[in-house]
């Protein structure tokens, strides 16, 4: 288990952050697993959150 926490929260270069489709595609599958309470799928995703394209997270104009 403790090699998955060192995957999970080790540091990421900005060069090498994810994409917005590759988070979103790891968001629905830690959506949808059971391996993790509620509180460690929350602060998996903040983690990937921060080690994400911070464009993902923009906020869309409705008239774009």
């Amino acid at each position: 288990m403790l090699s998955l926490a060192l995957i999970f929260f080790s540091h990421v270069p900005v060069e090498n952050y994810l994409r917005c489709e590759d988070y979103e595609w790891l968001k629905q599958g830690l959506e949808e697993t059971t391996l993790f309470t509620p509180f460690e799928k929350a602060d998996i995703l903040i983690h990937w959150m921060e080690h994400t394209d911070p464009h993902c997270f923009e906020a869309q104009d409705a008239n774009d």
